[in-house]
């Protein structure tokens, strides 16, 4: 038996289609499923890393055991704390699918100098069409960067969309590459939201294939 988890991305809560769609498959089986915020996620002025990661491991903790690991439902820049996790806590996690999904993000992320701020570009964005970060957060992630990913040993399903405005489809085939599991789905014309109901069919099928193994 295993569970489902799902990790949120840049700004965004558990509230949205993906988690909501996760936890209504988990409930239809009878499987334990796991949602959460992180701290400040509604502002991003005030994210911090290490509240970011430990927010994520502290929910694989609470719902995952190793009789009954979580497959991992990652949205954007919860690929790259899904894909830590599972380095760090490698018998806790079946399988990772991955939307739109950037393993290693910050690199687009724009500073002005010696400012203490970077700026995320995203028409989801309220203000200015950029998420206002601060620039240790962006540190620390850069800390955290992976590079072993020959040592991530679980199954990764990497869906993106092909117009995916915010994580380049390139960094999903290079993700599906560096990974010794990893299988690229590319959603011809989809956004980085995926959240139709043929993309959302796409992913619950893929989830199905752990999570009812």
């Amino acid at each position: 038996m295993s569970c489902g988890l799902y990790i949120p991305g840049l700004c965004s809560n558990s509230a949205g289609r993906k988690a909501m769609m996760l936890q209504g498959l988990c409930k239809r089986h009878g499987l334990p499923c796991k949602l959460y915020n992180y701290p400040h996620w509604d502002c991003s002025e005030k994210l911090d890393y290490s509240s970011v990661y430990n927010a994520a491991r502290d929910a694989l903790l609470d719902v995952a055991t190793a009789k009954s690991p979580a497959v991992v439902l990652a949205a954007s820049m919860g690929c790259h704390f899904g894909l830590r996790l599972a380095l760090n806590y490698r018998d806790l996690i079946e399988a990772i699918v991955s939307v739109g999904g950037s393993y290693n993000p910050g690199a687009c992320w724009r500073g002005e100098g010696s400012s203490e701020w970077v700026y995320v570009a995203s028409k989801y964005a309220e203000d200015d069409a950029a998420y206002k970060v601060p620039r240790a957060f962006l540190r620390d992630m850069r800390t955290n960067y992976i590079s072993n990913f020959e040592d991530i040993r679980v199954p990764v399903e990497v869906v993106h969309g092909t117009k995916d405005e915010s994580v380049p489809v390139e960094t999903g085939e290079k993700l599906a590459q560096l990974l010794p599991r990893g299988k690229l789905h590319l959603i011809e014309g989809d956004d980085h939201r995926l959240s139709t109901e043929e993309d959302l069919a796409i992913i619950e099928h893929l989830l199905e294939k752990y999570l009812l193994d």
